[in-house]
């Protein structure tokens, strides 16, 4: 079990030219099958990996949890310096992406093996400029449709 992060885009860029030590990208074959994937929007598809070779090591909130929404790091909830400084360098190539006019979305998926039952992907307007970079964490089993400036359809969390 391991997380499984994906992004499209439409631009033609070479992400792995941001690779670091935390933060990886490995494009996807067009015949990717599994389901996160196949959500993806945009033609150029690429696989998003942390240390630890998967996507477990950024910042996650479970599906249970969205109520918490976007937020930094806290004292109570324990989370890795690797995944926060990961999620930080995940956001800036995010950032970096949209602010040169690209479409961006973004695949959070919790990976079980063997597949227990078809997981439901819910869409998210998200407007990445509206959130600042510390507050930023992905969210399971959800697709990210990025933006830079206002988003259609903004979620509403808590402040």
């Amino acid at each position: 079990m391991c997380y499984f992060v994906c992004l499209s885009t439409d631009g033609p860029e070479d992400l792995s030219a941001h690779n670091t030590e935390l933060l990886r990208f490995f494009p996807l074959p067009e015949s990717f099958p599994e389901a996160p994937a196949s959500r993806l929007q945009h033609p150029h598809r690429w696989e998003v990996q942390s240390k630890s070779h998967c996507g477990c090591t950024f910042r996650h909130l479970s599906g249970n949890s969205r109520e918490l929404g976007f937020g930094p790091p806290v004292d109570w909830y324990e989370e890795e310096e690797d995944a926060v400084a990961a999620t930080a360098e995940l956001y800036r190539v995010l950032a970096g992406l949209l602010q040169a006019g690209r479409q961006v979305d973004l695949v959070d998926w919790w990976w079980v093996e063997p597949p227990e039952e078809e997981v439901p992907i819910e869409d998210m307007d998200i407007a990445l400029s509206e959130i600042p970079e510390a507050a930023f964490r992905l969210l399971e089993y959800r697709r990210f449709r990025l933006v830079w400036g206002a988003a259609p359809n903004p979620p509403c969390f808590p402040a």
